[in-house]
């Protein structure tokens, strides 16, 4: 028996939506000149489903380049890898994705679930104190991704903002073996008490978990070089406009962390 497309999104869209989603680029440190895939991922610690590039879900994919400028990232509906983009200049570049709000209802137990995983506490006492908390959580989410490229030996900032809704982004460029600076903002302003969560390819088992302070801002420990994957939800009360209680914004930022070089 075949399911047509719509029913199949129906199904496992409340599957993707509870997994973390992130950019994977082929290469973190990629020539000048060259035209890079750019990789979409779902799943959960750092091992996940290729994601084909889908035009009607995306609300923005770009990279921001060395000059300053936002270049498309491009690619064939339906197919993976969801973009590519050819890399100009030297430095530091960002590659970010945004994705149009999707409906999903989760049922109360697995609801709050998440919600408590993800540190939503907020969103876990408004419900209770409403009567709420046994009943299904319904919501629309979107996607916010960023990461992190470094092309050539040129320094540069990598704390530039490309304008996301959540958007997290370093305070200074991630380094193994010092402490690791980052922000976390939601329409341009600081978002204090949010948890981010942090996880590196070399040991997923022990991510680290830590608020926000009242800059928006988090100190995280980078032991492993190599991926890492830095993410944060958000949930507001949803708009009038849609047929849903609850709005959330899924942050990510992947990066490639380096050793400090010794002498600096």
């Amino acid at each position: 028996m075949r399911l047509g497309l719509g029913i199949i999104v129906a199904l496992f869209a409340p599957v993707a939506a509870a997994h973390d989603f992130w950019i994977l680029p082929v290469s973190f440190r990629p020539q000048t000149g060259v035209v890079l895939q750019v990789h979409l991922r779902v799943g959960m610690n750092l091992a996940g489903e290729p994601v084909q590039r889908d035009d009607a879900r995306i609300a923005r994919f770009v990279l921001l380049d060395a000059g300053g400028s936002f270049q498309p990232v491009v690619g064939l509906d339906g197919q993976e890898p969801a973009g590519m983009v050819r890399i100009l200049g030297q430095g530091p570049q960002i590659l970010a994705y945004e994705s149009t709000p999707a409906p999903i209802t989760l049922e109360a137990a697995k609801f709050d679930a998440y919600l408590a995983d993800e540190g939503l506490d907020r969103i876990r006492a408004i419900r209770k104190e409403r009567g709420q908390a046994g009943t299904p959580g319904r919501e629309v989410f979107s996607r916010h991704a960023k990461a992190l490229l470094r092309v050539g030996d040129e320094t540069g900032s990598e704390d530039r903002l490309v304008g996301l809704t959540l958007e997290i982004a370093p305070v200074q460029s991630p380094r193994v073996g010092e402490p690791a600076r980052f922000r976390v903002l939601f329409h341009g302003r600081a978002l204090p008490g949010a948890l981010v969560v942090s996880m590196s390819a070399a040991d997923v088992a022990h991510p680290d978990r830590q608020r926000t302070d009242e800059r928006g801002e988090v100190t995280l420990e980078l032991k492993h070089e190599g991926l890492h994957l830095i993410k944060c939800v958000h949930m507001i009360e949803a708009p009038d406009s849609y047929d849903a209680d609850w709005e959330s914004f899924w942050g990510s930022l992947t990066f490639e962390a380096v050793a400090l070089t010794p002498g600096r």
